[in-house]
């Protein structure tokens, strides 16, 4: 089986597409692990009905092939869109590409599969500027409220940022033009597109906090809470200086950007401190294309053939930006111990199940295609002798760019099992198993089709009175091995990657099974 992006968040969709016996039921074997794979087996319950839907149907269609399917129609659809949006400009192909393999699509492709639906985007800006552009009928307006509720209903993330994005450019058009058309337009696009969200996520708001006699219970059939720290909205936020640190991982500029990470982070500014490599290396547009933008952006000023309305939008254009940087930053930051607050802290406080705000990157980034677009395309018209010239520089700022922003994709290809989990499934049968240390769980739920057993501390399990990580870390003290033990017809497979510590105690507390080069597995009640 080949992974894209290794064993990850995508980690169930893989399970999925492994033990699904027809659409949404898993295999008799298996039913112990329906709790796990609740979104595949009810759909229309998930937070993301309409993607889960997909995926579930792709998972049985497709089986073991279905990611790696998944993942080339997802790039289908993000060019298709992409270019439909931008064709209307000058080089249009420039910027689906620039989109559509940006440091955002590369970081999450194969590993979160809703985020990697960017197409979302230029679909939504489409209709969008159907009512800017056209009209704003009551058939456009319909259309956008579905898309944006659509969107929702596929990426909870995307969606919502489809909404901020509408209040910005709304807010900022009202601003300009003083129409309360605008705010009438607007508030009918939400009012639509609120309902159809309302009726899409009802089942999972009932099945949730309702009824959850079918969903999201653990073995003593207790409920899921989540929970938002504050501190994740510092952790996962934006900084201005990841707009120009290369992404680490890049093969050519990876280590100018790994160095500026360390000189900051030896600072000891608490911003300079968590770059998450998996989600910031997306704010990273490319300093050439970043740098081109701005410096058209101010020609087109001095251009006296540049038609004045469309200066105007430019402006309106960056001053989106300015909005969407302001709410991608922490709640707060400190200058000379002054403490700051920022629009992030609006999101904390009013949106705290969107903890990612780095993630607005790739609105900001389209906002950038969209002027770049824009002035290439006048100055195209402008210039006429000058077209040649044109024509060289965007071929080479296309190539500079993807050079800039290219970040390699892990690609996996599980064929061998591990030989500590086929041994158990050739020797054993359902028997409760737990694993230690906790990044094994990864791998042992991957396995489930091999060891034939029930993994107790399945990654990410959580609810109110068991929570995976938890009971795994606390598996080598006294009092946490005790509560194992309480657990009947228990065994312990032990990754030779933890400490000898660790291991030692592990292996005084039980009894030795069998033991290879990578593993250990132990009885321990």
């Amino acid at each position: 089986m080949i992974v894209i992006g290794g064993l990850d968040d995508q980690l169930g969709f893989l399970v999925w597409s492994k033990v699904s016996n027809g659409f949404f039921r898993v295999g008799d074997s298996y039913s112990f692990y329906s709790r796990f794979l609740t979104d595949y087996t009810h759909p229309w319950q998930s937070n993301q009905p309409v993607w889960a839907f997909a995926l579930s149907v792709f998972g049985t269609i497709f089986k073991e092939n279905a990611q790696l399917f998944f993942v080339l129609f997802t790039l289908f659809l993000n060019l298709y869109f992409s270019y439909k949006f931008f064709k209307a400009y000058k080089y249009g192909w420039v910027y689906t590409l620039l989109f559509s393999f940006s440091t955002f699509s590369w970081v999450h492709m194969g590993i979160h599969l809703s985020l990697s639906q960017l197409w979302l985007i230029p679909l939504f800006l489409i209709y969008l500027r159907k009512i800017t552009e056209e009209a704003s009928s009551a058939k456009n307006i319909l259309q956008l409220g579905i898309v944006i509720a659509f969107s929702v209903s596929i990426s909870n993330y995307i969606g919502f940022f489809n909404l901020l994005y509408l209040s910005f450019f709304v807010f900022l058009s009202f601003i300009r033009y003083r129409d309360i058309k605008f705010i009438w337009v607007y508030l009918k696009v939400l009012f639509i597109s609120l309902s159809l969200t309302a009726f899409f996520l009802f089942p999972f708001f009932s099945a949730t906090y309702i009824d959850s006699s079918d969903r999201h219970q653990n073995l003593a059939g207790t409920n899921y809470t989540l929970k938002r720290p504050y501190e994740d909205f510092f952790y996962f936020s934006s900084r201005p200086w990841y707009f120009f640190t290369p992404p680490v991982k890049n093969p050519w500029i990876g280590g100018f950007g790994k160095t500026m990470v360390d000189k900051i982070s030896s600072t000891g500014y608490f911003l300079g401190l968590n770059y998450f490599a998996g989600e910031h290396s997306a704010n990273y547009f490319g300093v050439v294309f970043l740098v081109t933008t701005v410096v058209l952006s101010f020609y087109s000023f001095f251009v006296k053939k540049f038609p004045v309305e469309e200066k105007r939008r430019i402006i309106l254009l960056w001053l989106t930006n300015l909005i969407i940087v302001s709410f991608m930053m922490p709640p707060f930051l400190t200058l000379s111990g002054l403490k700051i607050y920022t629009p992030g802290y609006l999101v904390y406080l009013l949106f705290p199940m969107f903890r990612v705000t780095a993630r607005l990157s790739v609105f900001l980034l389209f906002n950038l295609l969209f002027i770049l677009s824009y002035i290439i395309s006048h100055l195209h018209e402008i210039y006429p002798k000058k077209r040649k010239f044109i024509r060289y520089f965007v071929v080479l700022l296309v190539a500079v760019t993807l050079f800039e922003t290219y970040i390699p994709i892990k690609i996996q290809k599980h064929s061998q099992p591990p030989e500590v989990y086929s041994f158990i499934g050739e020797s054993y049968s359902k028997v409760n198993l737990i694993v230690y240390p906790y990044n094994e769980s990864k791998k042992a739920f991957f396995w489930i089709n091999v060891h034939d057993s029930y993994l107790i501390n399945v990654r990410d399990f959580a609810d109110d009175s068991f929570e995976s990580e938890k009971f795994t870390k606390e598996l080598v003290t006294k009092e946490g091995f005790e509560n194992a033990v309480l657990i009947e017809n228990l065994y312990l497979v032990v990754n030779k990657e933890a400490s000898e510590e660790d291991i030692d105690f592990l292996k005084e507390q039980s009894t030795l099974i069998y033991e290879d080069d990578e593993h250990v597995f132990l009885k321990i009640s």
